[in-house]
């Protein structure tokens, strides 16, 4: 298994290759984009990546759909991190047209149906696509104002699963009332209830909190808007957290030392997200987990990050 600084080296060096790549448009994205290879040894090259592109651009009646400098990057990436992208992209928009038959084209849905081809047959994608709807219906009659575009891939998330459809959306609001004593109400509180609500701790919101509040005695404030969903994936992590937090403490250090993160407040909040996401990537899944389970924890991770960059811009 790869140790803290190596995972760091590699998360940095895979963001600079980007970052040369995409030349600066949708700087944000790069992190994220790095993050998909955190458990890999994978590093890419401006040929691996180009390779990529080419396969992004084949497909412009989908992505040309989809606006903003950091597409290009995104799709890219997420397409080099497929053992079989072709096959995977194929059956993705597939996937995508089904969910375009109950929601409006976004990158959102693009991204979900990514993800969702890893857990979903092909024969599943209009049954799913439907419960997605049904999952989203159920989500905005319990909080529509804050309910918005990005929680249709929770919806997916959920879609995917055995449980009810209703189990989820009552256990989120349980979990968003008692994380908005202690966070400020609104749709980055809603998106972490929903990607916690993925996790079997009974404890939930109290380990988000702990973790929270252990940071905080390290002088480590975790920001508490759009990142507030992998402050979430962390403290879902199997791990105790009073050892989990001194480590995301010295990984903070690592990349601060590997990164020029500048040192706006935006920056040390991202650096501080990055730094929890790589420190949870390393502990193992529940050994009864199956792998459908597994895939889908992945990609809650996965997505919560890509909500730090791409609804936070950080």
């Amino acid at each position: 298994m790869l140790d803290f600084k190596l995972r760091c080296n590699n998360f940095i060096l895979n963001w600079n290759i980007i970052d040369d790549v995409f030349e600066g448009t949708g700087d944000y994205i790069y992190p994220v984009c790095s993050y998909l290879f955190i458990d890999e040894e994978k590093i890419l090259n401006e040929k691996i990546l180009q390779e990529y592109l080419d396969i992004f651009n084949q497909h412009q009646e989908i992505f040309s759909n989809f606006s903003g400098d950091h597409i290009p990057a995104l799709f890219t990436c997420l397409l080099a991190s497929m053992s079989n992208p072709t096959r995977h992209l194929k059956n993705a928009i597939q996937f995508y047209k089904e969910l375009c038959q109950h929601f409006q084209s976004s990158e959102y849905l693009m991204i979900g149906a990514i993800f969702m081809v890893d857990v979903i047959r092909p024969n599943q994608y209009i049954e799913i696509a439907k419960r997605t709807k049904d999952i989203y219906d159920i989500m905005e009659g319990a909080h529509r104002i804050l309910t918005a575009k990005e929680h249709i891939v929770f919806a997916m998330f959920m879609a995917a699963s055995a449980r009810s459809n209703t189990k989820y959306i009552v256990n989120a609001s349980e979990y968003y009332n008692q994380l908005k004593k202690k966070f400020s109400a609104g749709g980055p509180l809603l998106s972490i209830s929903y990607a916690i609500s993925m996790y079997d701790w009974t404890n939930k919101p109290s380990r988000v909190i702990n973790l929270f509040d252990i940071l905080v005695s390290n002088k480590l404030h975790y920001g508490t808007s759009h990142e507030l969903s992998t402050l979430g994936v962390a403290a879902m992590s199997n791990a105790h957290l009073k050892l989990m937090a001194p480590q995301i403490v010295t990984t903070n250090k690592i990349l601060f030392n590997l990164k020029n993160y500048g040192n706006s407040i935006s920056a040390k909040k991202a650096k501080l997200a990055h730094a929890s996401m790589i420190v949870s990537s390393v502990y193992p899944h529940a050994k009864t987990d199956t792998m459908d389970k597994i895939s889908i924890k992945t990609s809650v991770a996965r997505y919560s990050l890509f909500l730090t960059a791409l609804a936070g811009k950080i």
